[in-house]
């Protein structure tokens, strides 16, 4: 049986961690519970400083893991979004540097 204390949902998710974390937000939601982010504290630890969300009911219970992923798949490094975004930084990179170079020069500069 899934884990179901708030004790033990923030207890950091690391492998050999297991200290619980801080609670840096608690968000309402519409259907009545909260949205709790903990940060792990650990020095020593893996993910140190990286954060999770915990969900609670109303009455403070957690809700039971329904089927589907746990989490989202990581996007696509290769993504149209992301090599845009990659484009964009790489433009305002050669504008910082190069101040006299018009948006359209460095596009051709670039290769585009």
């Amino acid at each position: 049986m899934a884990d179901t204390t708030f004790e033990l949902a923030k207890r950091c998710p690391a492998t050999g961690c297991n200290q619980a974390g801080k609670e840096v937000a608690a968000t309402p939601i519409p259907q009545g519970g909260r949205v709790h982010t903990f940060e792990c504290q650990n020095e020593r630890c893996t993910r140190h400083g990286e954060r999770w969300i915990v969900q609670t009911n109303p009455d403070g219970s957690i809700p039971q893991r329904r089927e589907g992923p746990k989490t989202f798949p990581k996007l696509n490094h290769f993504s149209a979004s992301a090599q845009r975004a990659r484009e964009e930084l790489q433009i305002l990179e050669i504008q910082s540097l190069h101040p006299n170079l018009t948006r359209r020069e460095i596009i051709r500069i670039l290769g585009g």
